[in-house]
This record gives structure tokens, sequence and C-alpha cells, in this order.
């Protein structure tokens, strides 16, 4: 599909929710949630929109208060259970029955628990290198996060690698990472993905605009003020009652091996993929496999 095929961003609901919608409506629904809080789904379609429209229809969803979607607005508040009542708002909007659902990283753990709580209108789900837990998230990550400080800044490596060791504390500890990260500045994208490529798509995808930079850090500050944001979804995996794949890159720092060993125990019609040679993002690092693997598990005779 060329850029001038393309159907433009569209804003449907009462919340004026923007969705990049890629495909033929006679072909298998795909909704994508994207992570952060507050990525956006811009680098998932540019890298996946039009491979994976080949041969499903993909509905790339801005969440609420991420541009182009309506802004939050000062203070406004913004709980999970309002992120996934717009994926019903907007399931209505296009009159899906039933469609599938991808998400990444934070969007991992919204496609959890929108499964979970609409079985009756989610027919697949898949994960890209979810957090389910933010503790055994933050406490994978951080000593990872500490080799990168090091060289610079010892003395943040030292508390990050000590806050690593109370990760029974979930708040806590996703504070300790996410101070981490902040430390490391421009090299943040390191600590993600080993790609050049990948990197510098990263660091372009990044709004210049101020105010709409702030817009989506006002997102993610309000969906991390959710009481419910750090509570594990672990125990949700058994109730998860269609097919599911679980895609983990090989250098991903975030889905620890305690939360893969969780999905391949718990869920019954389930398949994973180690993708070698990708981290966080696997989407971007490895576009054409990742297209291929997401295309044939929703087009492939029921499991």
């Amino acid at each position: 599909m060329s850029a001038a095929d393309r159907p433009p961003v569209g804003l449907f609901t009462d919340f004026g929710l923007a969705v990049d919608v890629r495909g033929g409506v006679d072909r298998q629904p795909l909704l994508f949630l994207h992570g952060g809080p507050g990525q956006g789904a811009g680098l998932f379609m540019a890298e996946q929109g039009d491979r994976l429209a080949n041969r499903l229809r993909v509905f790339g969803l801005y969440q609420r208060g991420i541009p182009p979607s309506a802004r939050l607005g000062e203070g406004g508040s913004l709980m999970i259970s309002d992120l996934l009542a717009d994926c019903e708002r907007l399931r209505g909007a296009f009159g899906i029955d039933r469609w599938a659902v991808l998400g990444h990283s934070f969007g991992g753990a919204l496609a959890l628990r929108y499964a979970v709580h609409a079985p009756e209108h989610v027919s697949a789900v898949i994960f890209e290198n979810p957090v389910w837990s933010t503790s055994l998230s933050a406490g994978a990550a951080l000593p990872k996060v500490a080799n990168l400080l090091k060289p610079a800044n010892p003395e943040a490596a030292q508390r990050a690698v000590a806050a690593s060791r109370g990760a029974d504390k979930e708040a806590n500890v996703w504070a300790e990472y996410r101070t981490a990260i902040e430390v490391l500045g421009d090299r943040r994208l390191n600590f993600f993905t080993t790609n050049a490529r990948t990197r510098a798509l990263l660091a372009a995808s990044e709004d210049p605009d101020p105010q709409r930079d702030a817009e989506a850090t006002r997102h993610h500050v309000a969906v991390m003020q959710d009481p419910t944001v750090h509570d594990s979804l672990l125990p949700l995996l058994p109730r998860l009652s269609c097919p599911s794949l679980l895609i983990v890159g090989e250098d991903d720092p975030l889905t620890s091996e305690e939360q893969r060993q969780a999905f391949a125990e718990a869920v019954a019609v389930s398949r994973i993929s180690k993708i070698n040679g990708a981290g966080h993002f696997v989407h971007v690092d490895r576009p054409d496999q990742y297209a291929e693997l997401v295309t044939d598990f929703l087009t492939s005779p029921p499991r």
C-alpha cells in the first residue's frame, strides 16, 4: 500500500481517539496497543502497518491523551479501566464483533487485561515483551541498567543494583528503575536495543513539539497514578481462553524469565517465540520476521 492509498488517521468515540487503520475490511482485524505508557503507535505502524495489512486489517490506536488523540488536559485523570473501555468503544465504532489484540510492553499488560475481561470479543492475543509484573521487570532490568551506568556514574549504578535486591515492593522498585533510566539520558536507547537502526528510529520518533511531548508525559503520569498499575497480572494468565502468542526478544531486558515461565505454565493454548538478535522492540529490530510470525499465527488454522 502506497502512502497515497493509506487511510488517514481518524478520530472516533466521545474521547477523540486517533487510530491508524490499514488493510481491507474483509481481513481479520487486529488491534495494536502501544507501550510506554505514552509511546504512541507511530513507530509500530511505520514499521508494521503495511507489512501486516497485506493479510490483516490493522488498527493502530493512539491511547487517550497521546497525540493525535485528543489531549488529556492539565491534571486530567486516566485509569487503566478507561484505556480498556476505549478499546471497546473503538471496536463498537467500527462494528467489529471479535478481533485479535497485540500489545507491546505496557501494551502487553493492557492486552492481557482486555483479553481476560472481554473474552467474547477477543479472538486471539499476542504479547511482545510484555510487562505483567513491574517488580519482576524492574528487578531484572536494574542490573542491566547498572552496567550501562557504571562507567560514567558508579554511584547511580550502585543504587540501581541495591534497588534490584528489594524487588518485592512493586511501586518502589519501578520508581528506582525509571530514575536509573532517566540518569542514562541519551544512552537509554542502548538499554532497549543493540540495533543501531532501531536506536536511530526510536530517537527520530520522539516528538520534537514540546507541547505534544508534554501531553504524552501527562498521559504517562496519569496512568502511573492508577493504584492498580503495579498489580501483578500473573494470576490473570490462567484465565486466558483464546490462542495466545508470546514474542520475546533474545536481548529484551524487561520480560523476565519468571514472567515467561508463568505464561508457559498457565496458558493452555499458547506459544512462545524467541527472536534472536532482537531487544525490547522486536517489531523494529526484526520487522520482516515479526510480521510473518504475527500474520501466520493469526491466519493459520485454529489450534
